[in-house]
């Protein structure tokens, strides 16, 4: 589990905190790079398996429960990841409470429609192409709630899931 050194080292509101879920690095370096263009103040946790990604998740939700820890607003998360793969990591996240209702993107640069079907059936919120334009990231980054993406923004990829 690595922390984004670019984050600040206080431990911010829940509403701050993102995690990502990615084994390629420059796609990670991708990420960052978009999140600081974004010129948002997101603290960035990241996961490069499958594995470490619950493991990490399993000890906030332990740490949110004894009220130690925030979790996170949103998880970012590949789908081919190696070992653990990511349909798996959403089975596990959506069988969580509270993390149940965390708003959960699937960043994929797949565009088979049964990775996306699959992603809808497990309960992803939305559907992400890697990787999204400054200004549909930007949106992204601020969403809250799924449904409220404008679609003249995000075209496509607004109720590819969800």
């Amino acid at each position: 589990m690595a922390r984004d050194d670019s984050a600040e080292s206080s431990e911010p509101a829940l509403a701050d905190r993102v995690l990502l879920v990615e084994d390629s690095e420059d796609d990670i370096f991708q990420f960052q790079r978009l999140l600081r263009r974004a010129s948002t103040d997101t603290a960035l946790d990241i996961a490069t398996d499958g594995e470490s990604a619950v493991k990490w998740l399993d000890e906030r939700l332990a740490e949110h429960a004894s009220g130690k820890a925030a979790l996170p607003r949103a998880l970012f998360l590949d789908l081919r990841l190696p070992g653990m793969r990511g349909s798996e990591v959403l089975k596990w996240i959506r069988r969580q409470h509270p993390l149940d209702r965390a708003l959960v993107v699937v960043w994929s640069s797949s565009i088979e429609l049964r990775d996306i079907a699959e992603a809808d059936r497990l309960g992803a919120d939305l559907y992400v192409n890697k990787f999204p334009n400054a200004e549909q990231f930007t949106a992204l980054m601020r969403v809250t709630d799924p449904r409220s993406l404008r679609p003249e923004v995000f075209g496509d990829h607004r109720g590819a899931v969800r």
